[in-house]
């Protein structure tokens, strides 16, 4: 009876561990770092868009489109491209070495991401200025990726804090409270997910938290 009992509770344990790994996974999918700059951008948009002017009402879908398209779509069939000939050997890109390519290439796209906004589209330059230190990011993480693997989910969800917390400090008065509010307690739980998932050390979840969080929100500090 005792025995029945040891093996109900192990395999209930083992259930409940299992969940959590999928709750995990689902979370790092949800907000995967390639996302990331989309929802940023359409918090910005939608919850202070007087920071924005004179940028025209009816260009924030537009706006929006390209962004997903050209920081989500195309690197995301970028990194496809390199599981199918073999350059990586799972799209979790679990080890380190497997991750410098696809950042690689992650990097050239959002650098001509950045120059395209900036000399092509006219873009308002709060949204410029976020898009080139986005890219300058991904290129120090790309470096960095060559000797450590450093958590991206990390460095993508502070730049998130970052970038809100540093142009609520900026235009104090906005309505940023509450969306830096949330994604302050969702930066808690994608790193705990990525260290339930054990994709990660904690120095390296911290790491990269505090290097998104320092590029991000120095750069609207010093630069707007």
């Amino acid at each position: 009876m005792y025995s029945c009992v040891l093996v109900c509770s192990h395999e209930h344990i083992n259930t409940n561990f299992r969940m959590n790994r999928k709750l995990a996974y689902i979370l790092s999918v949800l907000l995967h770092p390639l996302l990331l700059p989309t929802i940023l951008f359409a918090v910005i948009i939608f919850f202070a868009p007087i920071l924005l002017s004179p940028f025209p009402e009816n260009k924030k879908y537009y706006f929006l489109l390209i962004v997903f398209i050209s920081t989500f779509i195309i690197p995301s069939i970028m990194i496809f491209f390199l599981y199918k000939v073999g350059n990586i050997s799972s799209l979790k890109m679990d080890k380190r070495n497997e991750r410098i390519w696809p950042l690689i290439s992650t990097s050239i796209l959002y650098i001509a991401n950045a120059y395209m906004f900036y000399s092509q589209l006219n873009f308002n330059d709060l949204l410029v200025l976020i898009m080139i230190f986005i890219s300058f990011t991904i290129c120090i993480v790309t470096l960095i990726t060559l000797f450590w693997k450093i958590s991206a989910h990390s460095v993508g969800i502070s730049g998130f804090v970052g970038f809100l917390a540093a142009i609520s400090c900026r235009n104090p008065g906005n309505e940023l409270l509450y969306p830096i509010m949330a994604a302050i307690i969702v930066a808690g739980i994608l790193m705990s997910a990525r260290l339930s998932l054990n994709s990660h050390t904690p120095a390296q979840v911290f790491a990269g938290f505090g290097l998104g969080l320092i590029i991000s929100f120095g750069s609207i500090i010093i630069f707007i």
